[in-house]
């Protein structure tokens, strides 16, 4: 990973911030600058202002659903060390010498990011289509945050398991864990 560039505290998890998250969030920014003008005809500035709004709240949706596995793990006896933003995504930090635990504490501290990515959805659904809000940037911005909290940070997360390298989303620990259970027979 590269160096850190800062860091701060959300409602007192500790977060490091990779230089690489700078260039992640421009990658996105223009992503989605693209498909505001080009496939939403939105002019150059509203698509520019979509870009790097949506950026930013891609970066928010990351760190809520990071804080969910902070709550999870705290509630769960073994709490997180905090978070290193890196590239699009985050990982969650856990001491290296807290040892062995069981499986059950893996698949709590595991659901927590996708339980609180869902119930960002959720709120978001029910401003987008509860409260209906006016204006063509709003809706397009309530409308990724809800698609990206669902479908990547919900189920994405959880589906399919992904193992590469250093990287296990929270499907992967779910399942390796269920399947520990399961074969001590929990």
């Amino acid at each position: 990973m590269s160096r850190t560039l800062f860091t701060f505290s959300f409602f007192g998890m500790p977060t490091k911030v990779k230089f690489s998250v700078f260039l992640g969030l421009d990658a996105i920014a223009l992503i989605l600058a693209l498909i505001a003008k080009f496939l939403f005809g939105f002019s150059v500035m509203d698509a520019i202002v979509v870009g790097i709004v949506g950026a930013l709240l891609h970066g928010l949706s990351g760190v809520l659903h990071q804080y969910g596995h902070f709550l999870m793990a705290r509630r769960s006896g073994y709490p997180s060390n905090g978070l290193i933003m890196w590239w699009i995504l985050g990982t969650t930090l856990y001491p290296e010498d807290e040892g062995a635990l069981p499986p059950q504490i893996h698949i709590q501290r595991a659901s927590g990011g996708a339980l609180m990515s869902g119930l960002v959805a959720l709120a978001v659904a029910l401003v987008l289509f509860g409260l209906n809000p006016q204006g063509a940037i709003i809706r397009f911005l309530l409308g990724w945050v809800l698609l990206e909290s669902l479908l990547v940070f919900t189920l994405g997360a959880l589906l399919p398991p992904i193992e590469i390298g250093t990287f296990t989303n929270d499907g992967a620990v779910i399942l390796r864990e269920w399947r520990k259970m399961r074969s001590q027979g929990q």
